[in-house]
């Protein structure tokens, strides 16, 4: 069962101390000159990016906190999968700025609203797709942990395993994800690699190891390190067309799930990438994930 604990769903004090202390090395640094000029226009991004300072800087919560409270802006009205999206950033936000004076005498109120949209999620439309479902997934696991609801993480949960177990295959691609040869075949891939990256994250700060879930040697990190191979090689993808003036867009607008993968497992052959994309930040994926899990390079012999 988990044990539920409240803080940003994705990293720690632990965490946010070493930053602190490694601001000036990277890529800390870059990820915190990131944070200080992030003012994304949208209200969403917005609330994740001040709640993000509030733990990070002991900044900006107020205003987190009222772009919450007051909801405008916090949906944008588009599809399904583009609600999933907003609703896995709304709870990190809330959790972000969940002990704030601003935010905590009203955040009964606020999470009963969260619980009610939640459950409209819950009630997918006609010939609702694989990525989607995963969301949903995402989106039911870290509900049950910013309403301590044992129900709703389950749901994420077995989703998780089911996903593990059925879906993804040992090179580490999802059949359903990247069929359709529609030209969005990559994206579907990174998405899906996303979503169990933050479920297994996410489930680890309340004491549940999605981590570790295996299946014929197959996890998590499997999904992950298939999708970074295409950065690297982006014409060798084989359901679609694809060129690296389409897949590093792809993997810069939604690779945060990188970052957390590699600091939970070291993946292999990753430094060009990183020295290109970082810092990642997304609103939808974690964050801003170099900040929160990036880690400094190693001093040197006289450093």
């Amino acid at each position: 069962m988990p044990r539920y604990s409240h803080f940003g769903l994705y990293f720690t004090p632990e965490q946010v101390q070493s930053a602190r202390k490694n601001q000036s090395r990277e890529p800390l640094a870059g990820a915190w000159a990131a944070l200080n000029n992030l003012h994304p226009a949208e209200p969403l991004a917005a609330a994740v990016a001040d709640g993000l300072r509030w733990r990070f800087q002991d900044a900006a919560g107020e205003t987190a906190a009222a772009t919450l409270l007051n909801g405008t802006g916090l949906s944008g009205g588009g599809d399904y999968l583009t609600a999933l999206m907003e609703a896995v950033a709304l709870a990190q936000a809330a959790e972000l700025v969940r002990d704030h004076p601003a935010f905590a005498p009203h955040a009964e109120s606020w999470l009963h609203t969260f619980s009610e949209r939640v459950a409209l999620l819950n009630l997918p439309p006609a010939g609702t797709g694989f990525v989607e479902s995963l969301w949903l997934g995402l989106v039911n696991l870290l509900t049950g942990i910013v309403l301590q609801d044992d129900t709703r993480f389950g749901m994420g949960e077995t989703v998780f395993r089911q996903t593990i177990r059925d879906e993804v295959r040992p090179e580490g691609y999802l059949p359903r994800a990247v069929e359709g040869g529609d030209g969005g075949s990559l994206w579907r891939q990174i998405l899906s690699a996303g979503a169990l990256t933050l479920m297994a994250e996410a489930a680890a700060h309340v004491d549940v190891d999605l981590w570790n879930v295996e299946s014929r040697g197959i996890s998590a990190i499997t999904a992950a390190s298939y999708s970074l191979y295409y950065f690297y090689y982006p014409t060798q993808w084989r359901w679609d067309t694809m060129s690296e003036e389409q897949a590093k867009p792809l993997f810069r607008e939604w690779g945060g799930f990188i970052e957390i993968a590699h600091r939970r497992t070291r993946l292999r052959d990753i430094q060009l990438l990183m020295d290109e994309l970082r810092p990642f930040n997304n609103p939808y994926m974690g964050g801003l994930t170099t900040l929160s899990h990036g880690q400094a390079a190693r001093r040197g012999l006289f450093g």
